[in-house]
């Protein structure tokens, strides 16, 4: 799911960069020869958008070639370059509850049965594969004997 989408001109308006923030703490970023999508910022948003819900998860390797096939299929210009910054914080927070899970001897289909949440899923989320929210992560806690709370760091 995605969050914001900013556009930035680069190099005198020579260039673009296109910034996509998904839900899930990730931002994938467009590299453009050219100022283009500027002045079709509409145009890309909806492909954009439409891209995300119909092909979930592109994978950074090829984050690049996905997005290039859509824009030339639609007749928009395409990155010269892309990447994804994948979000270390989901990685760190999936790896405590697993930790939490294991040290509570609670097997994963069990947490699933407490929670109704798939089994599949928490394993994504333990993985840092999948981004949740406030009430899912509650549900997981609690199960486990944890609240979630908000720590300095």
């Amino acid at each position: 799911m995605i969050e914001n989408i900013y556009f930035e001109a680069r190099n005198k308006e020579k260039q673009c960069v296109v910034k996509i923030h998904h839900a899930s703490g990730d931002m994938t970023i467009l590299f453009f020869n050219d100022a283009t999508p500027l002045s079709m910022q509409d145009q890309y948003i909806k492909a954009i958008v439409f891209l995300d819900e119909k092909q979930q998860d592109v994978n950074p390797k090829n984050v690049l070639s996905v997005y290039s096939q859509w824009f030339t299929t639609n007749g928009m210009p395409t990155p010269i370059h892309a990447y994804v910054i994948q979000s270390d914080e989901r990685k760190r927070i999936g790896s405590r509850i697993k930790e939490i899970r294991r040290e509570s001897h609670v097997e994963a289909k069990t947490l699933s049965m407490l929670t109704g949440i798939d089994a599949a899923n928490i394993c994504r989320i333990e993985q840092g594969k999948y981004s949740v929210g406030l009430d899912v992560l509650s549900k997981m806690a609690n199960a486990m004997g944890y609240r979630v709370d908000l720590v300095k760091i």
